[in-house]
């Protein structure tokens, strides 16, 4: 398992080809955290540009639906996020285990639509909803959004936006006002 100073991987949640996600204690705080990591040996500037946006868009979200991004600290040729860890999970690792009530559906639905409001009032569009990214605590019902490397940060001047359905999720494209 993968060695980060002050950090005891507990489990691997996540290998993806870019990413791997894991839940460790802090052996300092003996606190719970989620890392994740990059994957590339030697990732391009272009890479590691990317994964600090990620991580000053999580923090210019200061709202209970985005999981925080507490540090970005160096490792090896890469980064790792430090992220909190709620005890959520992915709703589409929950939906291979059980089915959702009408009710409890039309709740999650109504949560994540204040969630994306909040989100949008901070001039930021997600751009990749579904429900990978999508975090549900099975005992306290807390709801958070996840993976926010697809994301845009609207200018002020102008944040209008077109909607538009692609497959079974939603997408925000930006438009120019020009149409």
């Amino acid at each position: 398992m993968v060695a980060i100073s002050d950090y005891e991987v507990l489990e691997k949640l996540y290998e993806g080809r870019r990413s791997l996600v894991c839940r460790a204690q802090n052996t300092t705080m003996q606190q719970s955290f989620i890392l994740k990591l990059m994957q590339a040996e030697y990732p391009s500037l272009e890479e590691l540009g990317r994964y600090r946006l990620e991580y000053d868009i999580i923090n210019r979200l200061e709202t209970d639906g985005v999981v925080q991004a507490y540090e970005l600290i160096p490792h090896q040729n890469g980064l790792v996020r430090v992220l909190e860890d709620f005890g959520g999970e992915s709703l589409q690792a929950l939906l291979q285990t059980q089915r959702f009530a009408l009710v409890e559906f039309l709740e999650l639905a109504i949560v994540l639509t204040d969630i994306l409001g909040r989100i949008h009032a901070a001039n930021v569009i997600h751009k990749d909803i579904n429900p990978a990214n999508i975090l549900l605590n099975p005992q306290s019902r807390q709801v958070k959004l996840i993976d926010f490397g697809n994301s845009t940060v609207l200018s002020r001047a102008n944040p209008s936006t077109q909607m538009c359905w692609k497959g079974r999720y939603l997408i925000c494209l930006l438009s120019r006002p020009d149409g």
